[in-house]
């Protein structure tokens, strides 16, 4: 994909969520396996397919989080697997323009819908914890929305966690990055 605007995904919330993980946006590959087989456009009124890249470990540390080894091929069961965790999927941005999967390359970003955020929030009173998958996501997040969120909230503890990415451009040992992962989220 050239540098073009890349469009982000709808949430997926599946289960009794507790926390949210907000990527930045998705990787072109994700983009990619989103779209219908004869149309550039993303499937409407379709499941959201995140974390599409075989070079992403985002699988790996969700399937570690229910203390398996291997990750389900089948897309269906790794929703299972993140309804058996509680973890809800989106990303901070809506759209933006960038030529690769790099989050370094995000340019001219537009921040996902405030109010659908606080919808997503209301909606699924379990979710206590907002966890960034990588920097890039932490950063936008925490200067477009935190505090805006936060005094929209005022009512409800919401803990914020920035994690290291779990994307292949990230050189983190896959072992040391799951670790990372667990040792934060283990009493979340």
């Amino acid at each position: 994909m050239s540098n073009e605007e890349k469009i982000g995904l709808a949430p997926l919330v599946v289960g009794t969520s507790k926390i949210l993980v907000l990527g930045s946006l998705p990787g072109n590959k994700t983009i990619q396996a989103n779209k219908t087989s004869d149309s550039e456009d993303v499937q409407e009124n379709s499941v959201p397919k995140y974390y599409c890249s075989s070079s992403n470990r985002f699988w790996k540390v969700v399937a570690a989080l229910q203390g398996e080894k291997t990750v389900p091929v089948e897309y269906s069961e790794k929703i299972k697997l993140l309804a058996s965790v509680g973890i809800a999927l989106w990303d901070v941005y809506k759209r933006a323009l960038r030529e690769d999967s790099l989050d370094k390359n995000i340019r001219k970003g537009e921040i996902n819908n405030f109010s659908e955020l606080v919808e997503l929030l209301n909606e699924n009173p379990g979710i206590h914890t907002i966890v960034f998958n990588g920097k890039k996501a932490s950063k936008a997040f925490s200067e477009k929305i935190r505090y805006k969120l936060l005094a929209e909230l005022k009512n409800r503890p919401i803990k914020f966690l920035s994690l290291p990415s779990t994307s292949g451009a990230n050189r983190m040992k896959t072992d040391v990055l799951i670790q990372e992962w667990l040792g934060k989220l283990e009493n979340v």
